[in-house]
């Protein structure tokens, strides 16, 4: 994710409070902060810059996280949280063409 002006813009300019994100290419040491906002993610699991998944949230929002998937060919991170005392859970998955 190496346009991080641009996403906060698209986010704060579009009033979005999430946002699923795949093939992030984050790395286990990569640190990634956008203010006003909370960044959930699974990274590849040998945790080199490729593939991965990411949900970005307002920090405004309470959310609970979900149990991950972090596997060579497939991974997802999810949150689940209550909209208008409705729960919903939200996935964002990244499988590379060549898995599926």
């Amino acid at each position: 994710m190496n346009h991080k002006n641009e996403i906060l813009a698209t986010l704060q300019n579009n009033r979005i409070d999430i946002a699923l994100i795949s093939e992030t290419h984050f790395t286990n040491s990569s640190n990634f902060y956008l203010s006003g906002y909370q960044i959930f993610k699974t990274n590849h699991p040998n945790g080199t810059a490729h593939g991965g998944a990411a949900i970005i949230i307002r920090s405004s929002l309470i959310y609970y996280p979900l149990p991950s998937i972090q596997l060579p060919h497939i991974q997802a991170c999810g949150i689940s949280l209550a909209l208008n005392s409705i729960p919903i859970n939200i996935y964002v998955a990244y499988s590379p063409h060549y898995h599926t």
